[in-house]
């Protein structure tokens, strides 16, 4: 294959291998240079280039890992050894043995890499039912292919490569259409998106734009011409964006418990007004893929909201989205996993231990009175270990007991700890009975039971 600007290039042959999983051999030849790539599976694990700025010495030297004296040096050795060079480099103690594994991987990705923006030359794939292959000639890559190949898309194709490739669309303006192949970033995604909403002119655009839209046109994911009929497509387009976030539910215009008869009806509606078919004969190939992409959202809700299957399995995402998500819930999970550390240090009166751990909790999980009254005594008791005058923190410390009496009245420890406060401040009697109260709602509070030995004794003897 002749490489040609707005044709099938490097990037997508690599992106072809790795979704096809592929096992074969990757040429890519200009004039007398040539590289070749062996792919397993669709995954790069060796290569072999006669351009001169793609040896392991080159490389080695352009990062300054050796000095070019010293790689000569070595690369006799190697040749007289029979061994390979980067061993070599390390027996010679130019590189450290632990260095030597992460070098050849970076210069394995740069070789593979580095000819994703060559426009010209050609380009030939021998597919293989196996590799034959030494041990020590094969390499892993380490990290997801599609996103180290994005990576060197983004370092490769500068603003001279984008405008070469996209010299082809002339003044056109294009329109991006399906999803971009590659994992972009939230301000790329935004460009993309944007492109898929309305035609925009390439011209004027910037460098990650350019870049989008190079890749795109490559791998023929751009529309090009006028605009479609403005009304129909403002119409379409509003209700597309609409559906991005509607539940299937909203997509039919149906309650959340509507029977599937209910659904059915309101499906039958739709298709009168939405199906891609109803759209004028001479209608532009985007405002037509258009429709199919909104009528597609249209027929999954339907199929979603009358499949018992797939309903039961919805309602169960929907209940996981009303309970924060998957991520919130993990966050819960892990806070839920840091209580019983916070309860163990408060237990042994490790305070700050236990405010810092109640702090990543109570982040995640709110309104639980238990875990405020415990965050309010490991708080107040941090202040004493450090000596912190505490006058003024016992009012918010007995408005934050109240606040978690209030949401769990039988919590035994909030007694405690108000009946610790209270004797702090010296006020023993009503002390005694925050004591009391804790006992009689958890018997296992052992200190509280003691607390109030241990005033009502010195009591006693004060009036002997």
């Amino acid at each position: 294959m002749v490489l040609k600007p707005g044709e099938p290039g490097v990037l997508w042959a690599f992106w072809r291998i790795h979704s096809l999983k592929a096992t074969g051999v990757l040429t890519v030849q200009w004039e007398k240079f040539k590289k070749q790539i062996a792919f397993r599976a669709g995954e790069a694990v060796a290569s072999k280039s006669n351009w001169p700025h793609e040896t392991l010495g080159s490389y080695l030297v352009r990062r300054k890992k050796v000095e070019a004296s010293s790689l000569q040096a070595a690369l006799q050795e190697a040749s007289k050894n029979q061994r390979p060079l980067g061993e070599q480099l390390v027996m010679n103690a130019l590189i450290p043995s632990h260095e030597l594994g992460e070098l050849l991987e970076s210069h394995f990705r740069e070789r593979i890499f580095n000819s994703v923006a060559l426009s010209h030359g050609e380009l030939e794939f021998a597919t293989l039912d196996e590799l034959s292959l030494k041990d020590t000639d094969q390499m892993k890559l380490s990290g997801e292919f599609l996103r180290l190949l994005w990576d060197a898309a983004r370092l490769h194709l500068d603003l001279g490569a984008c405008r070469s490739r996209l010299s082809i669309l002339g003044s056109k303006p294009i329109q991006a259409r399906g999803d971009f192949p590659f994992p972009i970033s939230p301000k790329e995604l935004r460009f993309w998106n944007g492109a898929a909403k309305e035609f925009t002119q390439v011209q004027g655009s910037d460098i990650d734009a350019l870049r989008l839209f190079a890749v795109a046109l490559e791998f023929d994911l751009l529309s090009k011409g006028a605009a479609p009929d403005e009304k129909i497509r403002k119409d379409l387009e509003s209700l597309t964006e609409k559906f991005k976030t509607a539940k299937a539910f909203q997509i039919l215009n149906v309650a959340e418990d509507a029977t599937e008869d209910v659904c059915k009806r309101a499906y039958l509606d739709l298709v009168k007004k939405y199906h891609p078919d109803r759209l004028p004969p001479d209608s532009d190939p985007v405002l037509k893929r258009l429709g199919e992409e909104l009528f597609a959202k249209i027929n999954e809700a339907h199929s979603t909201m009358t499949d018992p299957e797939k309903r039961d399995e919805y309602n169960a995402l929907l209940q996981i989205e009303k309970s924060g998500g998957i991520e919130q819930i993990e966050k819960t999970l892990e806070a839920e996993m840091l209580i019983p550390q916070a309860k163990m240090a408060l237990k042994r009166r490790h305070y700050k231990a236990a405010h810092d751990q109640l702090v990543t909790v109570m982040a995640a999980i709110k309104n639980d009175g238990e875990l405020i009254a415990d965050f309010a005594f490991a708080k107040l008791m941090q202040l004493i270990d450090a000596k912190v005058p505490i006058k003024e923190q016992l009012k918010e410390f007995h408005s934050e007991i109240k606040k978690a009496l209030a949401l769990r009245p039988k919590y035994g420890a909030a007694y405690y700890y108000r009946g610790m406060a209270y004797k702090l401040d010296n006020q023993m009697e009503k002390a005694v009975e925050d004591f009391d109260e804790a006992v009689q709602f958890d018997s296992s509070l052992a200190e509280a039971a003691s607390e109030a030995r241990l005033i009502r004794s010195r009591k006693d003897k004060k009036s002997k």
